[in-house]
């Protein structure tokens, strides 16, 4: 936008700037339309000329635009008074030009002007976004300033922001927690790994990722920390406690399990796949072959130690198929236990399988059939 009180000065800008590939939204004379035109058109640069017809100049309008529009400013001049330019500089301007213009100085003006107003607005839409991002996500995050001893080590956080998320967390608002050491707010106990991590990350400049147990408000957070400045680091925190409750529950519910089977004199086991190698087995085992679970794990060969010497070959065969996915759910067969005698014995079995459906493991209940 050109701001100019001369109409054929004013002209003649315009018609550099076309040849330079430039456009003129508007064309103005004074204080107060221009103040008008630049908030309504919002445009990439004014060329403002200090001395306008009216009351008011150039400096004035450029003072009411930028309460509202961060646009910059090169200002055309013929007067370059000490007072004047004092006034001009409050306004941060990009450049001066001064009357009669050198069209080639504007030029690279206009050029660095625009290129460096072009870097704010992109800087500034990435601030917003990334500002938008930290207000909006569900996961807590926590913005800290490094506090170093004399020595150079870390001794505490100065908590610079935290987001929505982080202060429902923690009940507490950004008022209580803004400014504040973070050993002040969250009492650091003995071994805490996460203060751990937080200080490794700030004196080696990286960045950790841990599961961390917070004894304050008994849950379970997936934390990442990351450092991003000299003296700066952000950590965020992803509630995971269902998730470990969940993990709580079933391993309840196996043990029970477990147990109830054995209660029953049944035998549980648990082999992975594909390595074949022996998990777990309940110590009822030995009431059903006369082998306590430790001599079953020092025996060799499993199959061929307690599997009736006439069915090892089908037993293996079984077993392959099994570690497969391909065997029956349910099958018998003879043992021989650890005095000698045959017993037969029946087993039923259940293919563990991973989230992408392949087979990781084995579980088996083995008992002696009914009669």
């Amino acid at each position: 936008m050109i701001v100019e009180d001369d109409g054929l000065i004013a002209m003649d800008i315009q018609k550099r700037l076309e040849s330079w590939g430039y456009e003129a939204l508007a064309i103005v004379d004074s204080s107060e339309e221009a103040v008008k035109k630049a908030l309504l058109l919002r445009p990439d640069l004014i060329l403002m000329d200090i001395v306008l017809r009216g009351e008011k100049d150039g400096i004035q309008a450029v003072e009411k635009i930028k309460k509202h529009v961060d646009v910059p400013v090169i200002y055309t001049t013929a007067y370059a008074d000490a007072t004047t330019m004092e006034r001009a500089r409050d306004t941060q301007p990009e450049a001066y030009i001064t009357k009669p213009y050198d069209f080639q100085k504007m030029k690279g003006f206009i050029n660095m002007a625009l290129e460096k107003g072009a870097k704010v607005k992109r800087l500034k839409k990435t601030n917003n976004q990334c500002w938008v991002l930290f207000e909006k996500s569900a996961n807590g995050i926590l913005l800290l300033e490094v506090i170093t001893g004399p020595e150079g080590h870390v001794i505490d956080f100065t908590i610079e922001d935290a987001n929505p998320a982080f202060q429902a967390m923690v009940r507490l608002n950004r008022e209580s927690l803004q400014g504040e050491r973070y050993s002040q707010i969250f009492p650091i106990e003995e071994k805490d790994s996460l203060l751990e991590a937080m200080a490794e990350a700030a004196l080696l400049r990286k960045s950790d990722h841990l599961e961390y147990y917070s004894e304050a408000l008994k849950r379970y957070y997936e934390v990442m920390v990351l450092s991003t400045g000299k003296k700066e680091l952000t950590v965020h925190f992803t509630d995971i406690t269902p998730t470990k409750k969940c993990e709580e529950l079933l391993r309840e519910s196996q043990h029970n399990f477990r147990s109830l089977l054995e209660s029953a004199g049944w035998v549980f086991y648990r082999i992975s796949i594909p390595d074949g190698q022996l998990e777990y087995l309940s110590p009822t085992v030995e009431q059903l072959s006369g082998y306590s679970v430790e001599e079953i794990l020092q025996l060799p060969y499993l199959l061929q130690e307690i599997v009736h010497p006439d069915w090892q070959g089908e037993m293996e065969k079984t077993m392959k198929q099994a570690l497969e996915g391909r065997a029956g759910k349910t099958y018998k067969y003879p043992i021989v236990t650890k005095k000698g005698r045959t017993q037969w014995i029946e087993q039923n079995h259940l293919v563990v399988k991973d989230e992408e459906g392949s087979p990781v493991a084995l579980e088996a209940v083995i008992r002696s059939p009914q009669k």
